[in-house]
């Protein structure tokens, strides 16, 4: 990651990894569509051992793409109520985001925009 993008990692803790894993395709596929190609998203394994194709959303972009990325996760979470309680964002300076319930469905775009265009702290 270079010092002009930024990076967040989406993960469904309390999904299976199989729901996991359809989630941040389905995920990926619908920040994609909204975003431009200023966006660099890949599924990563939480486990390198574990047979699974992948359980994490790692997305790269610049703060221009923050806008679409917030409204794709907006989108998703509308979609699918049912993987609200198990919805975790982990931004580049270590702040968790975990949206749960009907809140999840009505997250503040603005203020998830702020989340996501933090960067890591300079060492």
């Amino acid at each position: 990651m270079n010092d002009n993008q930024l990076g967040v990692r989406i993960s469904f803790g309390d999904l299976s990894l199989a729901d996991a894993n359809r989630s941040v395709v389905e995920l990926r596929h619908m920040i994609l569509e909204l975003a431009d190609e200023d966006v660099g998203a890949s599924i990563a394994k939480d486990d390198a051992d574990s047979q699974d194709a992948g359980s994490t959303l790692v997305l790269l972009f610049g703060s221009s793409a923050a806008i679409a990325i917030a409204q794709g996760i907006r989108a998703f979470l509308a979609k699918r109520p049912e993987q609200r309680h198990a919805f975790t964002i982990k931004t580049a300076d270590g702040t968790e985001i975990v949206a749960t319930g009907d809140a999840a469905s009505k997250l503040d775009v603005p203020a998830l925009v702020d989340a996501l265009n933090r960067r890591r702290p300079k060492r």
